[in-house]
């Protein structure tokens, strides 16, 4: 009985002993959804007892959800300053908006509110928070900024392609900004100054062009549109076909059409992607599935150049509900015989040799020709 009663009492203590020494992650999550090996657990948990974020009334966190723009900037400014949100808004953030207009922050949405519940991307998110450290600098040069002062260790690397700044952010890697840029030792936001510094690409004006640019449209290729551009030539490549030449006046074409989808919408109806709203700068139209307007197509490039290119051009168009990314625009042109003969050059279109391209908000526009271009070409 003695040996019995000391067996078992022996036991009880290694049990306490193991039961002490496992963490009790179970009931420190706040999460239903979080587990403790979740690589931004003790972010979120930390976000959580700060008050920066919430979570959701099931009880869940979504880390992987995308962030809209409006959330971000949300979370980030108001994780240093106290916002009055009491006055009438037209849509919830307007006072966080007013707010970053007022400093000068780089946020494309100002007046256009549709575009602010889009998803934002990570190098959006570089540029602001590189604006809210007194510095105006944009694309590569913002990234490797973050890098540089240890607010982030990228993606995939610690390398400004490792960033990986057309990537959607999500609300794990939002969290983890505010946490490490409070632990690096930013401590308050400044105003952004005024003017632009050059980016990586040597544009003033890295994403959504200004109106002012629309009278040129020639400035050098954005990030996005060098992705694009890329993937679409490294596609043709592999199937053992030569690359197109990048023409600055197809991409003048894609770029005012991006513009015009943008910031005035496609017209409603039957009309497609393909259609133009009227417009002082160039001529509006419906293009429908028929094509019974075609020439609407073929005559933009002479239009939109003020007839400096002779030839005609042809389209292929995308649209993505929150962001149009250069990977995703290709997977879907893909997937459709007409826009994948265009890319390849099949059939009637196997005389194609250049092309232009632009990727911004919602929509990805890819022009393509026959003709050489009297205004020169881009460079990869």
């Amino acid at each position: 009985m003695k040996k019995g009663k000391i067996t078992s009492l022996s036991l009880l203590i290694v049990l306490f002993v193991i039961v002490s020494l496992v963490p009790a992650y179970a009931e420190d999550s706040q999460f239903t959804d979080l587990k403790p090996t979740h690589w931004a657990y003790s972010a979120i948990q930390w976000a959580y007892e700060n008050k920066v974020v919430d979570g959701y009334p099931d009880g869940t966190f979504k880390p992987n959800k995308e962030v809209s723009e409006a959330e971000f900037l949300t979370i980030f400014i108001q994780s240093y300053e106290k916002i009055d949100r009491s006055t009438p808004m037209t849509h919830w953030a307007d006072s966080i908006y007013k707010w970053a207009e007022n400093n000068n922050y780089p946020v494309q949405s100002y007046k256009e509110v549709k575009f602010r519940d889009r998803s934002i991307t990570r190098k959006q998110v570089a540029e602001i928070i590189v604006g809210a450290n007194g510095f105006n600098q944009m694309g590569d040069k913002a990234i490797q900024y973050l890098l540089d002062h240890g607010y982030t260790q990228g993606k995939t690397g610690p390398t400004v392609q490792g960033y990986r700044g057309q990537d959607l952010l999500t609300r794990a890697e939002a969290v983890q900004f505010i946490k490490n840029l409070k632990s690096q030792g930013m401590d308050k936001i400044l105003p952004r100054p005024p003017g632009e510094e050059p980016n990586s690409n040597g544009s003033a004006n890295e994403g959504f062009p200004d109106k002012l640019l629309l009278a040129d449209g020639m400035y050098p290729l954005t990030d996005s549109e060098k992705q694009l551009a890329s993937l679409i030539n490294k596609y043709r490549e592999k199937l053992g076909l030569a690359a197109y030449k990048l023409s600055k006046s197809m991409t003048k074409v894609a770029r005012y059409h991006a513009y015009d989808a943008n910031v005035n919408g496609v017209p409603e109806g039957e009309c497609n992607l393909h259609s133009w709203t009227e417009q002082k700068t160039w001529t509006g139209g419906c293009y429908t599935p028929d094509h019974r307007n075609a020439a609407l197509m073929w005559d933009k490039p002479r239009e939109i150049t003020d007839g400096s290119y002779k030839g005609e051009g042809f389209e292929i168009a995308y649209w993505h509900s929150s962001l149009a990314t250069p990977s995703d625009a290709l997977e879907g042109w893909k997937k459709s015989s007409g826009h994948h003969d265009l890319i390849i050059g099949k059939g009637p279109w196997s005389d194609l040799s250049v092309m232009g391209v632009a990727i911004e908000g919602n929509y990805a526009f890819v022009w393509f020709g026959t003709e050489k271009d009297p205004n020169g070409y881009f460079s990869e």
